[in-house]
């Protein structure tokens, strides 16, 4: 919920209508009249059931001779974040890592992440030990900056898995590298050249919360 203020800087009194064509934004008073020099404040409510995403509409408040004054209206629904946790009480050895997350648009044509609230988690099976958000600087380049956490059955063996999660749609995605890595104690990866993660057309990962008992899921499916 947000408000917006109007106010009647003219000498008589005016008739005013609040219109929208987004079914998902709600205003307190569809229309109404202001005394001269009065001021009036409404609420708009974004409706609860709107999926993660970026939405953008116009509302007009127009008086009785038809002029009309736009507000744009921007809104963002995040998802909820996933359940990549580290459990660190059992690792005392690390890692570092520093590269960059590359997203696959169509056939060579790749965006670089620049969005700061998505998240880069790294994997060993699915055990989680490194996770971190997407960083950005005023030149406008991205990059990611991660700590890896392992332990003695890790170390040089474990083989490295990255995924994505991208926070205006709640989509994950599994990230490829050029190079397999492995686990190895102290190494920094793509110090000497930043390591690409790249995500592909079809990589996403579908997550469920499932419940005790039986649970009724649905997923994606794309014909070939």
């Amino acid at each position: 919920t947000f408000s917006a203020t109007i106010v009647n800087r003219c000498g008589s009194n005016k008739q005013f209508f609040v219109s929208t064509d987004a079914d998902w934004l709600t205003c307190s008073s569809s229309s109404g009249q202001l005394l001269p020099k009065e001021e009036r404040t409404f609420s708009f409510t974004v409706s609860d059931g709107l999926n993660p995403g970026e939405y953008s509409t116009i509302a007009y408040v127009t008086d009785e001779t038809g002029l009309a004054e736009p507000l744009l209206v921007n809104v963002t629904i995040l998802a909820n974040e996933p359940d990549w946790e580290i459990d660190r009480q059992d690792k005392d050895l690390t890692a570092n890592l520093y590269g960059k997350v590359r997203i696959k648009l169509s056939e060579d044509n790749y965006i670089f992440d620049m969005d700061e609230r998505d998240i880069v988690a790294a994997f060993v099976e699915n055990e989680c030990i490194g996770k971190t958000h997407i960083t950005t600087d005023n030149d406008g380049h991205s990059d990611v900056f991660m700590t890896l956490y392992g332990n003695g059955d890790m170390a040089n063996n474990a083989l490295i898995t990255f995924r994505l999660w991208r926070a205006t749609t709640g989509t994950s995605y599994t990230l490829s590298t050029e190079e397999v890595i492995y686990f190895k104690t102290d190494a920094c990866y793509g110090c000497k050249s930043p390591l690409i993660l790249s995500t592909g057309e079809e990589d996403c990962i579908q997550l469920f919360s499932l419940y005790k008992g039986w649970n009724w899921v649905s997923s994606y499916l794309k014909l070939s």
